[in-house]
């Protein structure tokens, strides 16, 4: 189960309700369905969770061959690092911004011998394993080119 922003014992404060079985299940229904919405609507989740996350390189942003922006998501710690399906030490590598996490991208150190790049394909090239802040959940739907709204004519 996810983790939810609030407690179930606030939750009973803030409208005087008696703890009782019955009513602590709705109380925490309620609180992961309260969550989860939040996090719909921001498109991010608000809590670390550790796991591995895949990076296309190179990128379509022409960055140079060593950096890597993590964009959305926020690194707190880095556990490996894999690149063409080689391992690159994490001593050979730089965390950005340097005064600590959340760190917001990855450089390969210049003095060093680790690049990223060479696997087969360029999808899904960089797999990161850490804990990470936060992170988008999904993208936004796209705008719907069904119907626009009628303007009225100038009077």
């Amino acid at each position: 189960m996810d983790p939810v922003y609030a407690t179930r014992e606030e939750v009973q404060r803030a409208l005087d309700v008696e703890p009782t079985a019955r009513s602590a299940r709705q109380i925490d229904r309620a609180l992961q369905s309260a969550s989860r919405s939040v996090d719909a609507l921001c498109h991010r989740r608000f809590f670390p969770w550790q796991g591995v996350r895949r990076f296309d390189w190179p990128d379509s942003q022409y960055r140079p061959s060593w950096r890597l922006w993590l964009d959305d998501n926020e690194l707190i710690s880095l556990t490996s690092l894999t690149s063409g399906g080689q391992t690159i030490a994490t001593g050979d590598v730089l965390l950005y911004p340097a005064g600590g996490p959340p760190y917001n991208r990855i450089e390969t150190s210049l003095g060093s011998s680790a690049a990223f790049g060479g696997g087969d394909t360029h999808q899904q090239d960089i797999a990161i394993t850490g804990l990470w802040a936060t992170g988008t959940t999904r993208r936004p739907p796209a705008p719907s080119l069904g119907r626009w709204p009628r303007r009225r004519p100038a009077r």
